[in-house]
């Protein structure tokens, strides 16, 4: 099994760390407040107590930033998981419906 450097990893960060902020970026331009209204639940809104106007659309704002930043920040982990299994494993995306990466030892092929 290879290994992969503490630097290799840092270098990967910082190469793609960007890509992360310019996809948060771009998700807030392209938000308009009435997409946003329509997917939310206000009833829930009400129930927490949110009962201005300035309360509720940063509540809808934050719920809405909150969801796609896991989103960005989950292909962004994915991507550093590809990478060092890539490194370590020579491991490569899998083609199979559920699989996430996949491995080829001795002709076993290990899906993770």
């Amino acid at each position: 099994m290879a290994s992969v450097k503490e630097r290799e990893i840092v270098d990967y960060i910082e190469q793609h760390i960007e890509s992360f902020h310019a996809r948060r970026l771009e998700s807030l331009t392209k938000l308009k407040l009435r997409n946003v209204i329509t997917r939310k639940n206000p009833y829930l809104f009400r129930a927490k107590n949110i009962i201005s106007g300035p309360e509720l659309v940063r509540s809808f704002l934050d719920a809405h930033l909150s969801s796609q930043e896991e989103g960005i920040f989950g292909t962004f982990l994915e991507g550093l998981a590809r990478f060092v299994c890539e490194r370590v494993y020579r491991g490569h995306k899998s083609e199979k419906r559920n699989g996430f990466l996949e491995q080829m030892s001795a002709n076993n092929p290990l899906w993770l």
